[in-house]
């Protein structure tokens, strides 16, 4: 079942690889439950409940799923060997589980404090997964973002660009070497990078809003307007692109459309209180 679900896996066929995994998967449980065996049905369910975080995690952005990684995969870990220990103890009819479920599981949660020590920082445990996996590009990519978030602007660069792969998911990449771009005041190098990534990904609402961003610091309001609007096109939930958006209008002298991009990022947060007090200064000069 595992390998059928790898190789539809593979094939993108996500659906039916899950099906073919978690349906023989519930029925084992059941019946695990209906002999009696309760306990191992539910510390087995512990561990998937604890894999959730890490997949929703994962789904979100990379950077949080490895995270979430590092800090819940060993907890979640207990509970699939309680229920491995616990299976084995009924079929075989062993009186050593108690004692080893005991110890080991002490030692996994000594295990798991450790590493949320080594690796309570996001840089730390990139720098520490890049250490022992030296030639996994990807972390470097995480790294860099890390050092991004950190205002360490040049290791960002530093990292991000060797995690260059001349592949389609480059497009991230070069939108995260644009934004350090533009933060360092380099407008030419943030424009050119933004247009890889722009190449590769053109209905992306973050490329379209940095590139935006790019033109709006060279003051070129009517250029800024078109790629903020694609933005706004792109992903009409994405309110960075609507609220600077609203600041070119503004800025153009067009206040009846820049009190329509506010009052709909109201109708799709509301309490946002940057367009709130936005809207009230622009209602009030009215």
């Amino acid at each position: 079942t595992i390998l059928v679900a790898f190789v539809l896996a593979q094939s993108w066929d996500w659906v039916a690889g899950g099906l073919c995994f978690f349906i023989p998967l519930g029925m084992l449980l059941r019946w695990l439950w209906r002999k009696g065996q309760r306990a191992v049905v539910l510390f087995f369910l512990w561990f998937l409940v604890g894999l959730l975080p890490i997949f929703l995690g994962a789904f979100a952005t990379a950077n949080m799923g490895a995270l979430l990684e590092a800090h819940w995969f060993m907890p979640a870990t207990i509970g699939l060997f309680a229920a491995v220990v616990l299976a084995a103890a009924h079929f075989i009819a062993a009186r050593w589980h108690k004692p080893v479920l005991a110890g080991v599981t002490v030692v996994l949660v000594l295990c798991a404090w450790n590493n949320n020590r080594l690796w309570s920082s996001e840089v730390r445990y990139y720098e520490r997964w890049l250490s022992q996996n030296p030639d996994f590009v990807a972390v470097h990519y995480f790294l860099g973002t890390a050092y991004d978030r950190q205002g360490q602007l040049d290791k960002a660069r530093e990292h991000l660009e060797k995690s260059i792969l001349g592949r389609y998911k480059d497009w991230m990449v070069h939108l995260a070497l644009g934004k350090i771009s533009l933060k360092q005041g380099r407008v030419e190098q943030a424009r050119e990078e933004l247009l890889k990534a722009y190449s590769l990904e053109p209905k992306n609402s973050d490329i379209l809003n940095a590139l935006g961003a790019v033109e709006f610091q060279v003051r070129d309001l009517e250029k800024s307007r078109q790629w903020f609007e694609q933005a706004v096109v792109v992903n009409r939930f994405n309110l960075e692109p609507r609220m600077n958006l609203a600041v070119v209008y503004k800025r153009l002298g067009d206040v009846p459309k820049a009190v329509a991009q506010y009052k709909e990022i109201l109708r799709i947060q509301p309490g946002n209180g940057p367009a709130q007090q936005a809207l009230d200064r622009l209602t009030s000069r009215e």
